[in-house]
């Protein structure tokens, strides 16, 4: 208690990151290679700078794996999952 958290709702916060970590990550399916990994470790250390939580975190990871699959043919979830 008493501790500063992050804004969750404003554009600075997990809900602006999470986009821009959906946005990386569907990148990072259509192109792959080294650029679509930088810019999910340049977020990672936005993150980290921001103070959220691992969990947030991984909230914003499974909701954009969750969208990739939706969007994805079934033959081709092992690859995405993968990703």
């Amino acid at each position: 208690m008493g501790v500063d958290q992050p804004d969750v709702s404003s554009p600075g916060g997990i809900g602006g990151l999470a986009q821009r970590y959906a946005d990386a990550f569907s990148a990072h399916l259509g192109e792959g290679g080294e650029s679509g990994l930088g810019a999910a470790y340049a977020l990672g250390r936005e993150a980290v700078a921001g103070q959220f939580s691992v969990l947030d975190f991984a909230d914003a990871h499974h909701r954009s794996l969750a969208a990739a699959l939706a969007a994805t043919p079934p033959e081709r979830h092992p690859a995405v999952v993968q990703a």
